[in-house]
Protein backbone atom coordinates (compact mmCIF):
# COMPACT_ATOMS: atom_id res chain seq x y z
CA UNK A 1 0.00 0.00 0.00
CA UNK A 2 1.40 3.05 -1.09
CA UNK A 3 -0.09 6.95 -0.03
CA UNK A 4 -0.20 9.45 -2.40
CA UNK A 5 -1.02 12.84 -2.50
CA UNK A 6 -3.17 12.01 -5.96
CA UNK A 7 -3.15 9.58 -8.64
CA UNK A 8 -0.14 8.68 -10.19
CA UNK A 9 0.81 7.95 -13.66
CA UNK A 10 2.28 4.99 -14.47
CA UNK A 11 5.99 6.21 -15.21
CA UNK A 12 6.43 7.65 -11.66
CA UNK A 13 5.53 4.13 -10.00
CA UNK A 14 9.21 2.18 -11.16
CA UNK A 15 11.00 2.29 -7.23
CA UNK A 16 7.57 0.79 -6.32
CA UNK A 17 7.97 -2.02 -9.05
CA UNK A 18 11.44 -2.71 -7.94
CA UNK A 19 10.89 -2.52 -4.03
CA UNK A 20 8.02 -5.06 -5.21
CA UNK A 21 10.33 -6.88 -6.91
CA UNK A 22 12.97 -7.79 -4.20
CA UNK A 23 10.22 -8.80 -1.63
CA UNK A 24 9.12 -11.10 -4.27
CA UNK A 25 12.64 -12.53 -4.82
CA UNK A 26 13.09 -12.21 -1.16
CA UNK A 27 10.37 -14.31 -0.58
CA UNK A 28 10.63 -16.34 -2.75
CA UNK A 29 14.53 -17.18 -1.81
CA UNK A 30 13.07 -17.85 1.63
CA UNK A 31 10.18 -20.46 1.01
CA UNK A 32 10.50 -21.13 -2.38
CA UNK A 33 7.16 -20.47 -3.69
CA UNK A 34 7.59 -18.14 -6.96
CA UNK A 35 5.36 -14.67 -6.93
CA UNK A 36 4.44 -14.32 -10.51
CA UNK A 37 2.46 -11.13 -10.24
CA UNK A 38 3.18 -7.80 -8.20
CA UNK A 39 0.07 -5.80 -6.96
CA UNK A 40 0.74 -2.00 -6.17
CA UNK A 41 -2.23 -0.24 -4.55
CA UNK A 42 -2.23 3.27 -4.26
CA UNK A 43 -4.42 5.75 -2.15
CA UNK A 44 -4.30 9.47 -2.33
CA UNK A 45 -5.06 12.04 0.17
CA UNK A 46 -8.57 12.57 -2.12
CA UNK A 47 -9.34 8.45 -1.35
CA UNK A 48 -8.59 7.80 -4.89
CA UNK A 49 -7.83 4.17 -5.22
CA UNK A 50 -5.49 2.81 -8.08
CA UNK A 51 -4.69 -0.75 -8.19
CA UNK A 52 -2.23 -1.71 -10.40
CA UNK A 53 -0.83 -4.95 -11.26
CA UNK A 54 2.64 -6.02 -13.41
CA UNK A 55 4.44 -9.12 -14.17
CA UNK A 56 7.06 -9.85 -12.18
CA UNK A 57 8.78 -11.05 -15.32
CA UNK A 58 8.77 -7.67 -16.08
CA UNK A 59 10.59 -6.17 -13.53
CA UNK A 60 13.60 -9.20 -12.59
CA UNK A 61 16.03 -8.21 -15.26
CA UNK A 62 16.26 -4.47 -14.14
CA UNK A 63 16.45 -5.45 -10.47
CA UNK A 64 19.17 -7.91 -10.79
CA UNK A 65 21.06 -5.31 -12.89
CA UNK A 66 20.64 -2.82 -10.22
CA UNK A 67 21.77 -5.01 -7.34
CA UNK A 68 24.32 -5.74 -9.68
CA UNK A 69 25.49 -2.39 -10.04
CA UNK A 70 24.80 -2.03 -6.39
CA UNK A 71 27.08 -5.15 -5.38
CA UNK A 72 29.93 -3.42 -7.70
CA UNK A 73 30.04 0.08 -5.78
CA UNK A 74 30.16 -1.59 -1.95
CA UNK A 75 33.20 -3.38 -3.62
CA UNK A 76 35.32 -0.77 -5.02
CA UNK A 77 34.49 1.30 -2.00
CA UNK A 78 36.19 -1.33 0.04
Amino acid sequence: LKPSTKNREERWNRKYYLQEMFYAMAFEEMTKIRIKTLVTIIVSEKGDLQVIKQDCETWEPELKQVLTQHMKKIRSAM
